[in-house]
């Protein structure tokens, strides 16, 4: 199956400032296959995160593993 990996992003709000919160979805024909939230608030990291994803065609199978590690090794 041919899927490619995005942002997405949550938008919330605290009492003192908006704070958006970024994860990662992998989708194909407009369908989202398997979603991750609330990974990160830095948008340009999730990005980055996603650019390798896609470059390297990341199994969907790791999409899990390899959100855990970016989560650890921040």
């Amino acid at each position: 199956m041919n899927y490619t990996y995005i942002v997405i992003s949550n938008k919330g709000f605290t009492t003192k400032d908006e704070c958006a919160e970024y994860g990662i979805a992998a989708e194909s024909a407009g369908k989202i296959l398997e979603r991750i939230c609330d990974v990160t608030t830095d948008f340009d990291e999730i990005t980055k995160l996603v650019e390798k994803c896609n470059k390297y065609k990341l199994s969907l199978v790791h999409m899990k593993d390899v959100v855990e590690d970016f989560i650890l090794g921040r």
